[in-house]
């Protein structure tokens, strides 16, 4: 979906901002994000034009980042998702100067099977921060983490996208990040990690959603943290 800093102008970068400025403009995007996703249920769900019904055991939802950090806290209060896949999501212990100041409250007061995809070489979201995320899942819980890639490999043209990145010229609490994220040429290939991602993420959706046995079979080949 086109989140509400994509679309409304008062939430959008102003040339010359003041530091207090963005502070507050990134204050409002985290208040956006929760009532956002609650909203397009709804409409998906509730008596839109035309209803979706739910086939399966519920609601899946998949989040990269700030958006792993938001399906994580829609799921404490929507309680229709029952499945997560959260691919390097923000709102874990040890987070980076210049990151969303978000945190993942976990508060989950049911049963919601979540799988964590970690990239090894994380500059944004570092690997540890998603262990504390893991360590402090209630219930069913798996973490896999993909080799030698950064938190652009789970996006869309992720090649192009992280050296855009590393070219970029960063406030000064972000300085670092250029200097920590590697050239791309010395991490996975963008193919590779797009098949294991949608590898990943199907599998946990189809197992947990729809209790499929090769799905749930898949799992016992793959190398990770799982619990409890």
């Amino acid at each position: 979906m086109d989140h509400s800093e994509v679309v409304a102008d008062e939430l959008r970068a102003a040339p010359n901002e003041t530091p207090e400025r963005r502070a507050q403009r990134i204050d409002a995007w985290i208040a956006s994000r929760v009532p956002d996703l609650r909203f397009l249920l709804a409409n998906l769900l509730d008596g839109g034009r035309s209803p979706v019904a739910i086939a399966g055991n519920g609601v899946g939802a998949v989040g990269h980042s700030f958006g792993g950090w938001a399906v994580l806290e829609t799921a404490v209060l929507e309680k229709r998702i029952s499945s997560i896949v959260a691919l390097a999501p923000a709102g874990g212990a040890h987070r980076r100067t210049g990151m969303l100041p978000v945190t993942a409250t976990l508060n989950l007061q049911r049963a919601v099977a979540v799988l964590y995809v970690a990239a090894e070489l994380d500059a944004s979201i570092p690997l540890d921060s998603i262990e504390d995320l893991f360590d402090r899942t209630p219930g069913c819980k798996r973490l896999v983490v993909i080799p030698k890639a950064d938190h652009l490999h789970f996006v869309d043209q992720a090649e192009t996208s992280h050296e855009a990145v590393r070219a970029m010229n960063f406030p000064k609490d972000l300085a670092w990040l250029r200097q920590a994220m590697r050239p791309f040429g010395e991490l996975l290939p963008e193919a590779e990690a797009h098949r294991r991602v949608r590898g990943y993420a199907l599998a946990h959706l189809d197992a947990t959603l729809k209790a499929m046995r090769e799905a749930v079979a898949f799992w016992n080949t793959v190398e990770g943290r799982s619990g409890p």
